[in-house]
């Protein structure tokens, strides 16, 4: 089990790749940031910094694509 801790402000969703403990989740919130983590071991893999808070997210079953919809219906990818 990890703490996964970087947004400053509250996280509105996250999303889950396939591949269990060796895939990603991605996190956002109203910070404007978009985060990627690996799930074996904790680790923040990338951060994206968004013009707006960010509503909603999701991953493609490879763990390649992230999407992310801000609050105004912006559409990230």
């Amino acid at each position: 089990m990890h703490t996964l801790s970087g947004h400053s402000l509250s996280v509105t969703s996250t999303a889950v790749s396939r591949g269990g403990i060796s895939g990603i989740l991605a996190t956002c919130g109203l910070d404007r940031a978009v985060k990627v983590w690996n799930l074996a071991n904790g680790s923040l893999i990338r951060t994206f910094a968004l013009p707006s808070a960010i509503n909603d997210i999701s991953v493609s079953v490879d763990g390649e694509i992230v999407v992310a919809v801000s609050f105004g219906s912006s559409f990230f990818q």
